[in-house]
């Protein structure tokens, strides 16, 4: 699911910065992106879903060797998806046996913790709309220039 946070419109284009659901991790991914000016952003970016969340697998999982898990049936989402629940693990080729057949060794890529690509401004924006005093919004006032 993806829910639209915050729109920015560009010369030639707008940009969506929105929540993504994926089902590997336990809260919403914080993303953006592009889309024409005269389409439904939410659709936009629901059409390309699985891409968008295999996307971001891969950038939490750098050097995934997910491709091997890939076949005729399966997407590059499912095959990702498969790499994970199978360890997250890369074969990597250490040298030769005697009889000249590679040896092999396994190495687990770990995932990267997720980091935002929301601008800090945005993250105010709860914090602007429940503020119900001058006090409150002056105090916003200040982490804004601090961010700035």
């Amino acid at each position: 699911m993806i829910e639209i946070i915050h729109m920015r419109e560009n010369e030639n284009d707008q940009t969506a910065f929105f929540k993504i659901d994926i089902k590997e991790e336990t809260s919403p991914i914080e993303w953006h992106g592009d889309c024409p000016k005269d389409v439904n952003p939410k659709k936009y970016f629901e059409a390309m879903e699985d891409d968008l969340i295999f996307l971001i697998l891969c950038k939490m999982y750098d050097r995934a060797e997910w491709v091997a898990f890939q076949t005729m049936e399966t997407t590059r989402l499912q095959a990702m998806r498969a790499w994970i629940s199978a360890g997250h693990k890369n074969k990597i080729q250490i040298g030769f046996y005697k009889n000249g057949k590679p040896k092999y060794k396994y190495e687990i890529i770990e995932k990267q913790a997720w980091k935002s690509t929301h601008p800090e401004s945005l993250k105010l924006n709860d914090e602007i709309d429940n503020a119900k005093t001058l006090n409150e919004l002056k105090g916003i006032v200040k982490k804004v220039i601090l961010i700035i």
